[in-house]
């Protein structure tokens, strides 16, 4: 059980136990009634019309006891900070407005007991659950607590890092490629990760958020000291002076390494390289890594230059 529950929530929480309990006194109290007036009914009373008014007080009874019985699963889900748990109070706060409609209908049309004004009242408060406050308190998030905030950054590797910043200076993805001289298809990637750690639904969100929120926060101390000092260019420009020194001889690869070595090298993207080898592009990524990690390179330019060096590639 996490323990950064909100004063307010916490509040909202019990207020949905005892409104359950209410419910199901209510619920329990009208079979009750039903009951008892059946037994205690005048033998000149119509049988039909007996049975009728019995079967509205256990209809009424059942709705309510049911009712309590969601509202509280809801206080359970949202004890633990379950999106299925706010859905289930709008549920049944629907179920009891709808149900106490009914029970209206019935008791004009047809005399019967009419409903407790109080299950009405209830069911409104239970569309409370769809305020903003309670559906961030269900889904978490970083972009919702500073301290949050700041850990994802840092948590954050190079290269997502280096994207955030991007996508923070207003570049497209296209341009983020270009100057990390990456494929488009692994800045989507970094994206979609970035996506993922910071729990946001589309690069529009995330493209938003990263220009509302790069200033106010260090993305990442390990990436950005390095940045500040050194552009992009710069630091790609050090690194192939410098790649000879750097790159690893690689001895020999597995035939997977070098079908996607080969089809990089023909300048295939990695979704046609996925698409080639049926297989996925998250996969073939993978295998690209690996194969910049085994030749010490750091772009798939290198690699291809290494690799053709090395006698893994034709000129």
């Amino acid at each position: 059980m996490r323990s950064d529950h909100a004063l307010r929530n916490t509040i909202l929480i019990i207020a949905l136990v005892i409104g359950g309990g209410i419910m199901l006194w209510m619920g329990i109290d009208r079979i009750n009634f039903g009951t008892i007036g059946l037994t205690n009914i005048s033998p000149d009373y119509p049988a039909q019309d007996a049975v009728s008014y019995y079967d509205s007080h256990l209809f009424t009874g059942v709705l309510w006891i049911l009712s309590a019985l969601g509202i509280w699963i809801a206080a359970y889900g949202l004890w633990n900070f379950k999106e299925w748990g706010r859905r289930t109070g709008i549920y049944s706060g629907v179920i009891i407005i709808f149900g106490w409609l009914i029970i209206e209908y019935l008791a004009v049309t047809q005399s019967g007991y009419p409903a407790n004004i109080g299950a009405l009242f209830l069911g409104l408060a239970m569309f409370s659950l769809s305020s903003q406050r309670v559906k961030d308190y269900c889904n978490p998030s970083p972009t919702n607590n500073p301290e949050q905030k700041q850990a994802a950054f840092n948590e954050l590797g190079e290269y997502e890092a280096k994207v955030f910043r991007f996508l923070a200076e207003g570049l497209s993805p296209e341009d983020i490629a270009k100057k990390l001289d990456i494929p488009l298809a692994s800045v989507n990637i970094i994206m979609s990760q970035l996506r993922v750690k910071i729990k946001l639904q589309d690069n529009n969100s995330l493209i938003q958020y990263a220009s509302e929120s790069a200033s106010d926060f260090n993305l990442s101390a390990k990436m950005i000291e390095a940045f500040d000092k050194k552009t992009p260019d710069d630091m790609r420009n050090q690194t192939n002076q410098s790649q000879s020194s750097q790159a690893f001889v690689v001895s020999s690869l597995d035939d997977e390494d070098q079908k996607v070595l080969e089809l990089l090298a023909k300048g295939l993207s990695i979704p046609d390289i996925a698409r080639r080898l049926n297989s996925t592009a998250v996969h073939v990524s993978l295998v690209n890594s690996r194969l910049l990690k085994k030749f010490g390179v750091e772009n798939p330019k290198q690699l291809i230059l290494q690799a053709t060096q090395q006698g893994f590639l034709k000129n």
